[in-house]
């Protein structure tokens, strides 16, 4: 079993999380557009999305269902704490 924490408390069992078609998603607050730039390949990314993502599509079907791996971005998300390994040297310009 998968137990994650987030600000209302301990989410268990969530091992995927769908892409909010709008506004944030629940449990990590981010918003699509930001969860978009880390589970697409781009530029930015150097073409390797940071986080793991699958879309589900039924053969021949337009449109599907992006599901993000939760622990993936969790796991992305502590990487960037400051001072963590991987965080990065600069001033992060979140903060003011």
């Amino acid at each position: 079993m998968n137990i994650t924490e987030n600000q209302n408390g301990p989410v268990v069992g969530i091992e995927f999380i769908r892409l909010p078609k709008k506004g944030l998603e629940p449990i990590t607050g981010l918003s699509r557009a930001k969860l978009c730039e880390l589970i697409l390949p781009s530029k930015a990314n150097g073409f390797r999305p940071p986080v793991k993502s699958v879309c589900l599509r039924r053969p021949g079907a337009n449109k599907g269902a992006r599901l993000i791996k939760l622990q993936s971005l969790l796991d992305y998300l502590n990487s960037r704490l400051e001072g963590g390994a991987d965080a990065p040297e600069a001033k992060s310009p979140c903060l003011s």
